[in-house]
């Protein structure tokens, strides 16, 4: 894992191409359940962990031991305004449901994390004044068999290749 590598000599590329930098808005973000747009969301998370833990052991050159390959996980919150009990019922029953988070440009372009088996817990609910009722799903998401993966990044922009 990222020793004994050698470095380059000279650069691979001696005039590389130059993308200007476009950010994505935290408020442009979106996530949808069984692919229609959840109403209300005020907030989610997201995080995944690759299947890599680095074998704990001290040595003189600084280097890491080794990896042990183990299982990637991800997991996330959403906070939405109660407006229905679907989520809900979902949580109750236990059974997985299809969970889209992402972010959108107006030019078309998006950032999309697929997960296919999101679990969801029965909800907190939390009353924040007269805004209304609030519910918070701390979930979790399996790998689907059928996908083969947890979680599938897209992403959707100008730049043909990235070769």
């Amino acid at each position: 894992m990222a020793q004994g590598e050698e470095k380059a000599t000279a650069t691979i590329d001696a005039t590389p191409d130059s993308f200007a930098l476009k950010r994505f808005s935290q408020g442009r973000g979106f996530i949808t359940r069984e692919g229609t747009s959840l109403a209300g969301v005020t907030g989610g998370s997201l995080t995944f962990s690759n299947n890599l833990e680095r074998v704990r052991v001290i040595r003189d050159d600084g280097k890491i031991e080794a990896a042990d390959p183990t299982i990637a996980t991800c997991q996330g919150a959403m906070t939405v305004r109660f407006d229905g009990a679907t989520l809900v019922a979902e949580a109750t029953n236990g059974d997985p449901v299809a969970v889209e988070y992402g972010f959108s440009m107006a030019e078309g372009w998006s950032l999309t994390f697929e997960l296919f088996r999101v679990f969801l817990p029965k909800p907190k609910y939390a009353v924040s004044g007269p805004g209304g009722v609030e519910a918070s799903f701390d979930w979790r998401a399996a790998s689907d068999e059928a996908e083969d993966t947890v979680l599938r990044a897209t992403l959707l922009n100008d730049v043909a290749t990235y070769a």
